[in-house]
């Protein structure tokens, strides 16, 4: 700015107040705010320029994303700075949070091209070719501001899937640090289950697994209680759920044994509910019949669902049947497989329970036994009485002999208990369904599964979700779960870094190069601004703190031992701007901030009053000064004539210093002399007022006092100076006359060197 047109400025500053002023305190107050006003806009001239002008030569990526701050700092208005600060912060981390996790960020698992340092370097123009930078070089060149605004507003999960965990972080954590803790926590739970359903199809399944993962960590209530001792007490991953390994436990008959004599410690249950096509064979009751004499063998299978619901059936015993149930169970085999072989050789209506073999099973007698054994009114379907039936299932076999008295009790026994083992396997299963949320029950539980690796993707996703759930009962402190916690308290609380590292730890595994492996790196980074560490402090809304952190990265100061006064400067405004008033550091903050500002005035040229080494110095800027002079043409509206306490504004300025704490000083023009005596002199008629603009011309001759160690713009000034312009009073007391007469005034005052 040219310094005539600052002195023009400087006069306008100074005018408007002293012309509504009356009152001698009030112009005096006037005067002082104005002086104060026009240091400040000296300040922020001289020095925040070269400020901005040294952060966007240091830091590109500073000139990038504070835009808005630096042309703020730029102008004559501070007023909302701190606000224009915080949105272009927020827009920084977010967009470093997703860049870090997206998958076109490369740079390795989780190398040193992941940090924050990594993505700042993506500015400089040496790096624009780096594939790492891609989204970078794409953002500079589309004009756009922000990378989540680019990638997220209308992310399509279905062409760009492993985009919404990039996309999820950042959201949550633009949210947090705009402290919209309810949409924040919601992109939480978005983000874990992006992770927990890594491998999951996205469609209707995804869509409603992520419903529940929302409402089972939104709220502990809906998580069923019941959840862990059914899905997960056989202590084994989700995660070893793959096709093969199925295929294999669900042909195993040892592995199906044990399931039914425990059912907490087999994972056996998923033959179940994928209903897998091999399990019928595995899981079929074969009966045999060798009836007597040359009465033949009867051999048929039935089919582990079909006997148990004739074993429900059997246990409700509608009909009153007297026998004990252990007889009734073994009458209920030999029935329903006389019924059966009778439906396929005399093409008779199968009874209820009764199915074909399965493919492979042993073929019926001949058909004419098997025709005279159906025709035979006399046999008892139930309890052929001479017969010998054996009932084989998984590697059990039983063999009892029908008597007149029922079939022998050792068999009977022993079946009994086994079918009990197999009623309270299927009754566990039935409870599993029921607890599945009945929109994906059929996604869970799926009837005769046909792609067995898409069922079992469903069935992964479902158990680590709940598995994640349970893990956080015991975790508290990663994920509160008090429903009397405030979303913004809850928010607080959470410690997302150990959140999400347990959510990846239920993930699937992944290989070297993808995403779920990335971003399990960059959660495990030791660095001051590692992933794990940038989103705990945005879930705490600690923006002074990461700003300070992330500027100081940006500028170079993290480990620079030089002294850089207009970095350190920004550094420090930066934390005055976004410390919280109430906060226990402020007036750490308040002091450094000053610290950094007077480390910059004392780098820019010298001002103020001269010393003894440059005794002559000449000043293009007016001199201010409150002073109280003495003159005979003061003519006031309060106070005895001839004295008045009035400012002024000496210019040109000479200074000649004696030594560094005595000098003089000479001036010709005040530059609001006519205006002091509008604003002071006695309400009324005045004659003559064309001769007041003369009163421009006062010149003057003072000796300064000045203590540089304590302020080199501060000085003490007591001298005489000539006034052109005399007053005559008028007869009446009110008003006068001006005219041409030159006067001795004396004044001592305070004055400011600008």
């Amino acid at each position: 700015m040219p310094t005539m047109v600052r002195v023009v400025l400087l006069v306008l500053i100074l005018v408007t107040p002293l012309r509504q002023a009356r009152a001698q305190v009030q112009v005096a107050q006037a005067v002082y705010g104005d002086v104060r006003e026009v240091i400040e806009e000296l300040i922020r001239s001289e020095i925040t320029k070269s400020v901005v002008a040294r952060v966007r030569e240091k830091s590109p990526v500073l000139g990038f994303y504070f835009q808005q701050t630096l042309q703020r700092l730029e102008s004559s208005y501070w007023g909302n700075l701190n606000s224009k600060l915080s949105a272009d912060m927020i827009v920084l981390v977010s967009d470093y949070i997703y860049w870090a996790a997206a998958p076109s960020s490369g740079g390795g698992a989780g190398g040193k091209g992941q940090d924050m340092s990594g993505f700042f370097s993506c500015f400089l123009p040496s790096n624009a070719g780096a594939p790492r930078c891609a989204q970078i070089k794409e953002l500079s060149s589309a004009s756009a501001r922000s990378l989540v605004d680019r990638h997220c507003r209308r992310l399509d999960t279905a062409k760009n899937p492993q985009q919404e965990l990039a996309c999820d972080l950042a959201l949550a954590t633009r949210a947090g640090l705009m402290q919209q803790s309810r949409m924040a926590l919601r992109h939480v739970v978005d983000a874990v289950s992006d992770i927990l359903l890594h491998d999951l199809d996205a469609g209707p399944a995804r869509r409603r697994m992520r419903d529940l993962a929302q409402s089972w960590l939104g709220d502990p209530l809906h998580f069923p209680s019941t959840f862990p001792d059914l899905f997960l007490a056989s202590q084994q991953s989700a995660n070893q759920l793959d096709a093969e390994a199925v295929k294999a436990m669900c042909k195993d008959r040892t592995q199906l044994s044990a399931f039914f004599a425990d059912p907490r410690a087999s994972q056996a249950w998923v033959c179940f509910a994928i209903s897998y096509n091999g399990l019928p064979n595995s899981l079929a009751f074969r009966v045999q019949i060798t009836l007597p004499g040359n009465g033949g063998v009867i051999n048929r299978y039935h089919r582990y669902w079909e006997v148990a619901d004739e074993l429900r059936a059997l246990e409700e015993n509608v009909a009153g049947d007297p026998r004990p149930f252990e007889q009734r169970l073994y009458s209920m085999f030999v029935n329903a497989t006389f019924m059966e072989h009778c439906a396929r050789n005399m093409n008779l209506k199968p009874a209820r329970g009764v199915s074909p073999a399965p493919e492979g099973s042993a073929k019926t007698d001949a058909a004419d036994a098997a025709s005279a054994v159906c025709r035979d009114k006399t046999i008892d379907y139930g309890h052929p009485v001479g017969a010998d039936v054996t009932i084989s299932w998984l590697d059990l076999k039983f063999n009892a002999k029908a008597t007149s008295h029922g079939f022998q009790p050792e068999a009977v026994l022993a079946l009994a208990r086994a079918s009990n083992s197999f009623a309270k396997a299927m009754q566990r299963i039935d409870q599993m369904r029921a607890l599945v949320p009945g929109d994906l029950r059929d996604a869970i539980f799926v009837q005769d599964a046909v792609d067995l690796e898409t069922s079992l993707q469903s069935l992964r996703a479902f158990l680590r979700v709940g598995q994640l759930v349970s893990e956080l009962r015991a975790r508290w402190y990663l994920w509160p779960d008090d429903p009397s916690l405030d979303d913004a308290t809850r928010l607080r609380s959470i410690d997302l870094g150990g959140l999400l590292a347990l959510a990846l730890e239920e993930a699937a595994p992944a290989q070297e190069d993808s995403q779920i492996q990335r971003v399990r790196h960059l959660l495990a980074g030791k660095r001051s601004l590692a992933l794990r560490r940038v989103l705990g402090l945005a879930f705490r809304a600690e923006m002074r703190e990461i700003a300070v952190e992330s500027v100081g990265l940006a500028l170079g100061l993290e480990h620079s031992s030089s002294a850089r006064p207009f970095e350190t400067f920004f550094l420090s405004l930066t934390g005055y701007l976004l410390d919280d008033s109430g906060s226990d550091g402020v007036t750490v903050t308040r002091e450094s901030f000053r610290a950094a500002a007077k480390d910059l005035l004392q780098t820019l040229p010298s001002e103020g009053v001269p010393s003894a080494e440059e005794r002559v110095r000449f000043r293009p800027l007016p001199l201010l000064s409150a002073q109280v002079s003495f003159n005979d043409g003061f003519r006031n509206e309060s106070g005895r004539a001839g004295m008045r306490t009035q400012v002024s504004a000496d210019w040109p300025v000479a200074y000649l210093a004696l030594s560094d704490f005595v000098g003089l000083r000479a001036s010709a023009i005040d530059l609001i002399g006519p205006l002091s005596e509008l604003a002071l002199r006695s309400v009324g008629p005045w004659q003559d007022s064309k001769l007041l603009w003369m009163d421009f011309l006062r010149p003057r001759l003072t000796l300064w006092l000045a203590v540089p160690q304590i302020s080199k713009r501060l000085i003490l000034d007591a001298g005489v100076g000539l006034r052109v312009v005399g007053t005559e009073a008028a007869a009446m007391e009110a008003g006068g006359k001006y005219l041409l007469d030159n006067s001795l005034q004396i004044h001592f005052g305070l004055g400011f060197v600008l």
